[in-house]
């Protein structure tokens, strides 16, 4: 989903905690830092977004935390 909105013109930040994820990303994307923690994503600016999806996996629980949280920052 991310690649398709910055494909029509969105700067769309993206996170991961792994590498080779954030690198295959690198080239699409506005930024995708790499890290796993609330300070993170203090540090690479994206506190707070005007929208925020989450996708971590295959368990649905952390992407509904994730997804709560961001937008309590909002």
């Amino acid at each position: 989903m991310a690649e398709l909105l910055a494909r029509f013109g969105s700067r769309v930040p993206g996170i991961d905690i792994s590498e080779q994820v954030a690198g295959r990303l690198a080239d699409e994307l506005a930024q995708v830092p790499i890290a796993d923690d609330e300070d993170a994503l203090r540090r690479a600016g994206l506190e707070h977004p005007d929208v925020a999806i989450a996708a971590i996996g295959e368990d649905l629980q952390p992407s509904i935390l994730c997804a709560m949280n961001a937008r309590l920052r909002c």
